[in-house]
């Protein structure tokens, strides 16, 4: 879900969605007594890429949909992906998304770990790689499932450890087919 908020130029957060109040960890009485802010949940380090979004929003009137990350209430971080404009006719509020993020970089931590896990155990037989790439691809399709989701269950782990008794990569060719 995407989360909706209006804010001012002081950094309160004026009007926010669930979706916006969730990704944040806040409550809508947090938000009704003037807790939400976005200038205190912007990370030090992301200082400055908040300073360029703003000055888009202020001589552009939109800042483009930019990756971030905020400060959850409790402390925790959330990456986001955020998105301003100018409300016309206001005395300095914008409109914006939120999108949570943590799902995707889990999924792309996941895909790069197994990746990496691929190429180390299908080592220099890229015939190898390029059969268990298909297998995924072709498990993809048949359950409706991008490769990166077949990829993630059952864990590609389980495909490539061949047995003690067997040579280096029998068990995933006898697996994918020959």
């Amino acid at each position: 879900m995407i989360g909706i908020m209006i804010e001012d130029d002081t950094g309160r957060i004026l009007e926010a969605n669930g979706a916006c109040l969730l990704a944040l960890g806040y409550t809508r009485q947090d938000l009704d007594a003037g807790l939400v802010r976005w200038d205190t949940s912007v990370p030090p380090e992301k200082r400055a890429l908040h300073r360029q979004i703003l000055e888009q929003l202020q001589t552009r009137g939109f800042c483009p949909p930019t990756e971030t990350e905020s400060i959850r209430k409790d402390g925790t971080r959330v990456p986001v992906l955020v998105g301003l404009a100018r409300l016309e006719g206001t005395e300095g509020q914008a409109i914006g998304f939120l999108l949570d993020l943590t799902e995707q970089k889990h999924a792309e931590r996941a895909l790069r770990e197994r990746t990496a896990y691929l190429d180390q155990a299908c080592g220099a037989d890229e015939r190898l790689r390029q059969r268990v790439l298909e297998s995924l691809f072709k498990s993809g399709q048949e359950t409706g499932r991008a490769p990166e989701q077949a990829a993630a269950s059952p864990p590609l782990e389980t495909l490539v450890i061949p047995q003690r008794s067997e040579p280096p990569g029998e068990k995933m060719s006898d697996r994918i087919g020959r």
